[in-house]
């Protein structure tokens, strides 16, 4: 028993040893800091977030949210979809691109006293579109990340695209889970991203965040076509949201967050596709 309390106390250590540093540095920096650490090595125990607290506290006055939040990613993986399931309409196999942003509010209660308004712009994920999606990053305090589990690159641009919110929001770091969308691919026989892939990327940076920000990363599978886990993705951030503002309200008022610089750098991942 002592000897393992010893090996995760010396394992937390030189997790911390590589946060000490207090140069700004970009999201993709910061993983590539991260992305070889064992497993072995983290407490996969963590506590993300207290979801069971935050959705059964009847302790606390009715509370009341409203979150601007982004929806970010590649074009054509599924971000318009998997609002529009969100939102009960019914999926088309026709793909319309999304020209510059697309913009739409929905309300949800989380628990029995969270009563939350989703205000979610639906960004374009084409290269030309970035200059129109720094408008609309200004203010954003969450974001969902959406990857197609059957495209390798829209998962490796992660780092990139954290770091281009996390850099024009005129906030700094927020809350984002990463949505794995086009599950139901899997079952036709198309090669797709491992969840082993994006749990070690997700438990990894969590670690990094918590430290850092005050807040944890979640990732979730979608099927936007059928809505499986769809609604659970949105409110996962929700609880995500909750808990941070929940955490910062118990932090003494400091200046604003250090900005992150973006660098044109591509998270490198190995064996990314399996059957």
């Amino acid at each position: 028993m002592n000897e393992q309390s010893d090996n995760n106390q010396s394992s937390r250590e030189s997790i911390e040893d590589t946060v000490d540093k207090e140069d700004e540095e970009s999201f993709h920096d910061l993983w590539e800091r991260i992305k070889d650490t064992q497993l072995s090595k983290l407490d996969e125990t963590v506590e993300l977030l207290e979801d069971e607290k935050i959705l059964l506290d009847d302790n606390r006055m009715e509370d009341v949210y409203t979150w601007k939040i982004v929806l970010i990613g590649e074009g054509a993986v599924g971000k318009t979809t998997l609002r529009r399931s969100f939102f009960g309409e019914n999926f088309t196999g026709e793909y319309l691109q999304t020209i510059g942003a697309d913009f739409a509010t929905k309300e949800d209660t989380i628990g029995s006293k969270n009563k939350v308004k989703f205000v979610i712009w639906d960004l374009a994920g084409q290269p030309r579109f970035k200059n129109i999606r720094k408008v609309f990053y200004t203010g954003a305090q969450g974001a969902i990340f959406v990857c197609d589990l059957t495209n390798q690159d829209s998962f490796n641009n992660i780092t990139q695209w954290i770091s281009e919110l996390w850099n024009n929001n005129n906030v700094g770091p927020i809350p984002f889970i990463v949505v794995g969308n086009k599950v139901d691919l899997r079952e036709e026989g198309v090669l797709t991203i491992s969840d082993k892939i994006i749990n070690e990327f997700t438990i990894k940076t969590s670690q990094e965040t918590l430290k850092r920000y005050g807040f944890g990363i979640k990732s979730i599978i979608t099927s936007a076509k059928t809505g499986y886990n769809v609604n659970k993705a949105f409110r996962s951030l929700a609880i995500q949201l909750i808990a941070h503002e929940r955490h910062l309200a118990k932090q003494p008022k400091q200046s604003e967050r250090p900005r992150v610089s973006t660098k044109d750098a591509v998270l490198k991942i190995d064996s990314p596709l399996e059957k």
